[in-house]
């Protein structure tokens, strides 16, 4: 289940059964027909306030329109099943967004439609989060952080430089990732992945808990 305040005066809550709710005085709540019967997950508006999305079970991605209360399901691209469950949406921008899920799953918005994009791992990505559209973050099972970052237009993915350590404070070393290059004398089960729209970057790191660990640069 998901609540989020739409930007103009009203909440709406996300759920089970394809519940969605809204409430124009934080108190009483009106039903608001979905079109579909799977989980909602999680609810997020854009920044000009005129469209919301929810997303969930089966790939399904609504679009939300607050001001006519009007719902539409959009394509996802992904097949129905347990492995196309979308967790969380982030939209940082008019024209960046990113959708995250089951199998890593990942969909980028770039203001009108939904992209799949290549992702590094097959693991559950469970939340997505970010403050402007070269500042967002995907988090998921075994230790994995996704920093995802579009350029102007939200289209691509820059890399920048970025120090990786794992997850607890006790570590034998860490790997730096600068201008598209790997910086590491020593050999280990690392390797870095190009594609037209991402740069990615999975990593071994020596550690007490024997990590591996997968980020986007």
């Amino acid at each position: 289940t998901g609540i989020a305040y739409d930007g103009n005066g009203d909440l709406w809550v996300c759920g089970t059964n394809g519940l969605l709710l809204k409430s124009t005085d934080w108190v009483t709540w009106t039903a608001i027909a979905s079109g579909v019967t799977k989980r909602l997950n999680h609810i997020w508006f854009t920044v000009s306030r005129d469209i919301g999305y929810a997303v969930g079970a089966d790939g399904i991605i609504l679009s939300i329109i607050p001001s006519t209360n009007t719902v539409s399901a959009i394509s996802s691209g992904l097949p129905t099943g347990p492995g196309s469950m979308l967790f969380s949406i982030d939209i940082t921008s008019e024209m960046s967004g990113f959708v995250v899920g089951n199998s890593g799953n990942i969909l980028f918005w770039d203001g009108n439609n939904f992209y799949e994009s290549p992702s590094p791992t097959q693991y559950a990505l469970a939340d997505v989060a970010g403050t402007s559209v070269n500042v967002v973050f995907a988090v998921g099972t075994d230790g994995i952080i996704l920093k995802l970052m579009s350029d102007t237009y939200g289209t691509t993915l820059e890399s920048r430089g970025v120090e990786i350590t794992p997850l607890k404070e006790e570590y034998e070393e860490s790997q730096i990732f600068t201008d598209y290059a790997i910086t590491d004398t020593n050999p280990h089960n690392s390797s870095i992945f190009n594609s037209s729209r991402y740069k990615y970057a999975t990593l071994y790191i020596a550690n007490t808990l024997n990590q591996s660990i997968s980020v986007v640069l």
